[in-house]
This record gives C-alpha cells, structure tokens and sequence, in this order.
C-alpha cells in the first residue's frame, strides 16, 4: 500500500501558497472542494477535486488583517440556517473572521463573529453538530482557557461553556481541538504543549460541557512538544492519534464511551519512518480500517495504520523529490472523492501543495483469527491479515497484504504481490511458505532490539532459508522452492 503522486499546485504570486497551515474540505451537491490556508499571507485558495484528477483552482481569497496580515492559523466550516460559512482565526488577535461559503464553495465576506471581551486570543477553532444544532470551540496556542461556542439559526453565537486550566486538566497553551464520538457520544479533546498533555471534556446535546480526563506524563504519556492530534475508529473503538515535536513521535491513545484516556500505543520516528519532529496529522477510514498520515522534518511523510488495539503500523514513507513541497511539512489535508483517497499536503521549505492519491479501492478488508486454531484468506486487494493465538494458516491471496502471526506456530502464504510478514516474539517456529525475495518484507520489529542483518543468524536450506535469533525461529520457503543465500539477504529485506 503505497502513495502515488499526482501533482504540486502553486498559482499566482509564489508567496500567495506559502507556509500553508490548514486545510478544510467543503462537499456540496455531489463535488469537492479544498481550501488551503496560507498564515503568510491570509489568502485562502479553494481548488476542486475530481476523481483520477489534479485539483483545479477555483479561486482566492485575501482575508483582511485590519492593517496586518491576518496569519491564519485554523479554520473550520458551519451551518446555520440555510447558510454554510468558513470561521478562521489567526495567530495574531481574538479575532474570528466569517466567510460565507456559496454552493460551488466560492468565499466572500460576512464580517466577524462578535465575541467577549475577556476572550483576548483565539488561534484554535473547530466546529461540529449535535443533532440538528452547531457548535464550535475556541482556544489559543499562547492563552489559558477553552471555550464553546452554539451558533444559532439566526448566526448568533451564543456561549455555552469555559473551561480554565486546572492541575488536573491542560486547557493552557492549546495547539489542537478535536471533536470525537465514542459510545453515540460527543467529546472535545484539548492538546497542550505546555502540559505535553490530553484533556478530554463531555458535551452535552445543549451545549454543556464538563471536564472528565487528562492525560499526562505522569499517567504514562512520555512526549515532550505535543503539537498536533487525529482520530480514527476501529473494531468499534475511538482512538486519538497524537503527533509531538521534540520526541519525534506518534502515540496512540485509546478514549473509552466514559471519555477516559488509555495509551495504547508509541512510536519514535526512525531511518524508515519520515515523522521526525511530527507537525502535522491527517486521519481517513476505509471500511474496518483507520490510516493516519503524518509529516514533520524529515522531508517527506508516512503513511501509518492503527491496529484492532491501538497498535501503530507504519505501512509507506515517501520522500520529498525535488519541485515537490513535502519539506519541514506544515500541514496534510485528506478527502474521499469516489475511489481516491487524495492527500495534500504543505512544508516550510517551498510554497504550493503537493497532491498524493491512495486508490480506496485497492485497500482490502481486515480479517481477525481466534485464539484457536483458524484458516484466514484474504480478497484479491491489499488486505490485513491478523492470526492471533493459536496455530493458524493466514493466506494473504492476491495483492500487497500484511499478514501478522499471534502466538502459535502460524503458516503465512503472501500470494501475488508485495506482502509484508509481521512475525510475533512467542519462542515458536513460524513458516512463510513463499517468500519473493527483493519483493516481500520481513518485519521483525516484535523480536527484540535487533539492529541489523549482522544480529541475525541465516542459514541456507533446500527449501530457502531458515533464520534465528535468539530463541526465535523463522523457516522462510521461496517462491521458487529453491535455495535463497544468505549473503544476498540486505538490511531492506526486514523491519527491525
């Protein structure tokens, strides 16, 4: 499962697509929309999208900064009434700027949303329903205290709840919002990057809310710069996605239907990996699956799955290649648009967005095994096999699958296409029974702090190759059915 190029987009003055910080995706009668938000300049470029096509700009907007650029920092889309409008706010002021939005998503002004005074900095914004009513909340990256917000039928705003950082939750200094449903109901998660922490808060049908959990590194969250959050469902369970910049990593963190926070997974960028200073997240589901998509410095961006559990699963980095604009990435937005998953994504290092495409069709099902003995075949797609317990036979069949033993001794058959085989630490002998070496991968990152090939001991047999490490075994069967030799095994054979 791989990312495709489709196109970099830059128009007009260079400057106009520069340090791009938001994305927001606008659907109406059947089309696309995309609206890219520049902080350098305060222009908004609103491009549409078609399946098997580059986008095509439709337009721009320059917000008015009042005497200064209005830096924009986030921006989110509501309804009221007939009416469906853009909120953005900026890096610079309280200010909540309203654009409303026509059916072929071309912006022109409608003022500012009015305020309190004592709301002195707004650089966060996000919206969402409950039922058939609006809300948003609001909150700073360099202020204490969330806010929400119901926008009334007649566009009033009315405030609903404050929430002010406490020593038990992280409402100081937030860099993302995050609306998010478990169990049929509505949570809004907070991001600290003062605290390196989650807070999670229940919002009631009528707009009230009150806090409920926090998430720290006393409670086992051990990030430092916490910048930018995601989520995805799966097998029936919400999970947050969390990106920090000083660690370099990505954490998965599991939200009960109580909204309590439960860590579920972590993952530090790596030499195959491309989140190092992880700044930007984006999140898409395909039937049982959930995909994240994470950028930073690295210069370039990887594409990740979130297990059944919370398990992080790194499927694909692509590298920045030269006129792209995947360098120091500032922002990744992601729609469907029929059978695409297309991907945009924004860096510090050059002005314009980079389009990827993902065909949703080609992403398989995911398939689960018992705790006892199973029989697991695939589809003819790119499919996740998982074995479980017990001594199971996982049959990948036709395209790019990954197929992950449990414990027991399970028998992995990739079929046609590029597989990955994801073996379990369990003490037993596992056997793949047709490796295409220079094709499928061996991931053995579950083994044990192996650094290399040389930490591994392979020997040749008729059959293929048999490999150890420690009290782990792996009886690798070639395609061919013929010997494979070990000195032409190479550190991109495996995932350590």
């Amino acid at each position: 499962m791989k990312l495709g190029f489709e196109k970099v987009m830059a128009f007009g003055s260079a400057h106009q697509m520069a340090l791009v910080s938001a994305f927001e995706v606008f659907e109406n009668a059947g089309r696309t929309w995309l609206y890219a938000a520049s902080s350098a300049t305060g222009t908004t470029t609103v491009f549409e999208l078609r399946e098997g096509q580059g986008a095509v700009r439709r337009g721009d907007t320059v917000i008015n900064g009042l005497g200064q650029t209005f830096a924009t920092s986030d921006m989110t889309i509501i309804s009221h009434g007939n009416q469906t409008s853009m909120l953005s706010v900026a890096n610079n002021g309280a200010r909540v700027d309203l654009q409303a939005l026509s059916p072929t998503a071309q912006m022109s002004s409608a003022g500012v949303l009015r305020l309190p005074e004592n709301v002195s900095e707004i650089s966060r914004i996000t919206a969402f329903d409950i039922g058939a009513r609006q809300f948003f909340a609001t909150a700073a990256h360099d202020d204490n205290g969330i806010q929400l917000w119901e926008v009334a039928k007649s566009g009033t705003v009315l405030h609903r709840s404050t929430h002010t950082d406490t020593p038990k939750s992280t409402a100081k200094d937030v860099v993302d919002l995050l609306p998010v449903t478990a169990g049929g109901d509505t949570f809004l998660i907070s991001a600290s990057v003062s605290d390196n922490g989650l807070s999670s808060y229940s919002v009631a049908g009528n707009g009230v809310s009150r806090f409920v959990d926090t998430l720290g590194v006393k409670d086992g969250l051990w990030v430092t710069g916490i910048d930018s959050i995601a989520s995805v469902s799966v097998g029936g369970q919400t999970f947050v996605i969390t990106a920090s910049t000083t660690s370099n990593s990505l954490t998965s963190v599991r939200l009960n239907d109580m909204g309590v926070f439960f860590i579920a997974d972590h993952m530090i960028d790596t030499p195959l990996t491309r989140f190092a200073d992880a700044d930007a997240l984006a999140s898409f589901e395909v039937g049982q699956r959930g995909f994240v998509l994470a950028g930073g410095s690295d210069d370039g961006i990887s594409l990740l799955e979130v297990l059944p559990g919370g398990e992080l699963f790194h499927h694909h980095a692509l590298e920045n290649h030269n006129g792209w604009t995947i360098e120091n990435v500032t922002a990744i937005g992601t729609a469907q648009v029929g059978n695409d998953q297309q991907i945009f994504v924004a860096g510090a290092g050059s002005e314009g967005i980079t389009q990827l495409t993902l065909d949703r069709s080609e992403i398989g099902g995911r398939y689960i095994g018992t705790d006892g003995r199973d029989m697991i075949t695939g589809s003819a797609r790119d499919d996740l096999l998982i074995g479980n317990g017990g001594m199971d036979w996982l049959d990948g069949g036709a395209g790019d699958d990954v197929l992950i033993a449990g414990t027991g001794e399970d028998r992995l058959t990739g079929g046609a296409g590029a597989d990955t085989f994801v073996l379990t630490r369990d003490g037993v002998r596992n056997t793949i029974t047709d490796f295409e070496h220079g094709r499928d991968i061996i991931n053995l990152d579950d083994w044990g702090m192996i650094y290399d090939i040389s930490d591994l001991f392979l020997r040749e047999r008729p059959y293929g190759v048999d490999i150890h490490w420690q009290n782990q075994h792996l009886r690798v069967q070639s395609m061919d059915g013929q010997p494979i030799d070990p000195d032409t095994w190479v550190d991109s054979d495996f995932i350590f």
